[in-house]
C-alpha cells in the first residue's frame, strides 16, 4: 500500500515538471513572438529632426538668436508612423553660470510650455524656434545649449543636438597704414568695429593734402592738420587719404610725417 502510495507521488510530480516544461515553453514563444511583434512595430516607427548633432553659431549679443529646428514623423511619403507621436521639447543651458542668457523655444510665437503631439498617419513636420535672449551684460566668450526632443509615445526616441554659441569680438580699434607710391603716398584708415574722430597732422613741408575725396568735404582744415568727425566713418570700412609728396624722393613715415589721434 505504501509503495503506491509512492508511486502515486512520483506520478504526480512528473505530471507538474511535464506540465511545467509545457508551460514554460509556451510561454517563451509567447514572449518570443510579442518581442517579434514590437520589433516589427518600432522599425516602423518614425521620429526625426533636422536639428540632430553638433552645430556652431555666432552671436552678437544684443539682437535675439534663433535658431530653428523642425520634428517630423516620416522617413519619407511612403514610411510614416501611424501612431500620433507625443513628445518633449527642452532647451538646457550647460555653463551660463551667471545667467547672462535665456534659452526658450517657441511654436508660431507661442513659448513651448507642454507636451507636443504629432498627428499620425499623415507625413507631418512641425517647425520650432530656439530663441536667445541677452539677460544681463555677456561676459562669456561662448554657451552651450543641449536642445533635447524626446518622445513619451508610442515608443521613446530621444533626439539631442549639442548647440556652441560664440560670441563675436568686437575690434573695438580704428587701424591705419600708409602706402608708398613714388609721387604721393596713400593713408588708409579701417574702422573696424570702432567709430571717432580722428585727427591728422602732416608734414606740409613735404606734403600736400589732395582734397579730391569725399572724406574730406566740409572739413575745415589748417595748412598741416585737420580732424574728421565719426559721424563721416561707416564701421568695418576701408577709407584712404592721399598726400602729394613736394619731392618724390623723399622718404614718408607714419608716425613721423603724418600722425593721427
Amino acid at each position: 500500500m505504501k509503495k503506491i502510495q509512492q508511486n502515486r507521488k512520483i506520478i504526480i510530480v512528473i505530471i507538474v515538471i511535464i506540465s511545467l516544461l509545457i508551460l514554460s515553453v509556451t510561454m517563451a514563444k509567447y514572449i518570443f513572438k510579442v518581442e517579434d511583434i514590437h520589433t516589427i512595430e518600432s522599425a516602423k516607427f518614425y521620429f526625426n529632426s533636422n536639428l540632430d548633432g553638433n552645430y556652431t553659431n555666432e552671436w552678437d549679443g544684443e539682437n535675439n538668436l534663433e535658431i530653428g529646428f523642425s520634428v517630423s514623423n516620416y522617413e519619407n511619403q511612403d514610411l510614416v508612423t501611424n501612431e500620433n507621436i507625443v513628445f518633449n521639447l527642452d532647451a538646457e543651458k550647460e555653463d551660463d553660470v551667471n545667467n547672462e542668457i535665456t534659452a526658450k523655444i517657441y511654436e508660431n510665437n507661442a513659448e513651448i510650455t507642454k507636451a507636443q503631439t504629432i498627428v499620425g498617419g499623415t507625413a507631418t513636420t512641425k517647425n520650432y524656434v530656439l530663441k536667445i535672449t541677452k539677460n544681463s551684460e555677456i561676459i562669456a566668450n561662448e554657451f552651450n545649449i543641449k536642445l533635447k526632443i524626446g518622445s513619451l509615445s508610442p515608443y521613446k526616441k530621444e533626439i539631442i543636438s549639442n548647440i556652441n554659441i560664440k560670441m563675436k569680438k568686437e575690434n573695438n580699434e580704428i587701424t591705419t597704414s600708409l602706402e608708398e607710391n613714388g609721387e604721393y603716398v596713400t593713408l588708409k584708415i579701417n574702422t573696424n568695429d570702432f567709430l571717432e574722430d580722428k585727427s591728422i597732422t602732416f608734414d606740409n613741408t613735404k606734403l600736400i593734402l589732395d582734397r579730391a575725396n569725399t572724406l574730406l568735404q566740409n572739413i575745415n582744415d589748417s595748412t598741416n592738420s585737420f580732424t574728421i568727425p565719426k559721424a563721416n566713418f561707416e564701421k568695418n570700412k576701408e577709407y584712404e587719404i592721399v598726400f602729394i609728396k613736394k619731392d618724390n624722393s623723399s622718404e614718408i613715415e607714419l608716425g613721423r610725417d603724418i600722425t593721427i589721434n
